[in-house]
């Protein structure tokens, strides 16, 4: 295999990768990565035919707010930067606020209810 083929083949597995933490399916990255003309999935009905719309979607967009509040108290609240200047540390917080409301209301998307 040549080094440009080496380094699509890389490119593929970084995409692969990087698509499975952002919820998509694995159908969906192969469509992506083979089957899929550029832009497809901007066009209006463009999911339809891949994998159907399920709870297991839901958790996924669920764990990615809760990576992004975590983020945002480790790498943003908690600094030096916040510290010093107030007016960034409300902003901040404001945002951090904004993605717990996300996130509750994300938690009360799940179709499946164990009782």
């Amino acid at each position: 295999m040549s080094d440009d083929g080496k380094e699509i083949e890389r490119l593929r597995e970084v995409i692969r990768v990087n698509g499975l933490r952002w919820g998509h399916s694995h159908a969906e990255i192969d469509a992506i990565l083979w089957d899929t003309p550029p832009g497809r999935f901007a066009e209006k009905g463009a999911l339809d035919g891949l994998q159907p719309y399920n709870d297991s979607h839901t958790h996924e967009a669920l764990h990615a707010a809760s990576i992004i509040i975590d983020m945002l108290d480790r790498h943003l609240i908690d600094t030096r930067c916040a510290e010093q200047f107030p007016e960034v540390r409300r902003l901040m917080v404001t945002i951090a606020e904004q993605m717990g409301d996300l996130y509750q209301m994300i938690g009360t998307k799940f179709e499946e209810r164990s009782e």
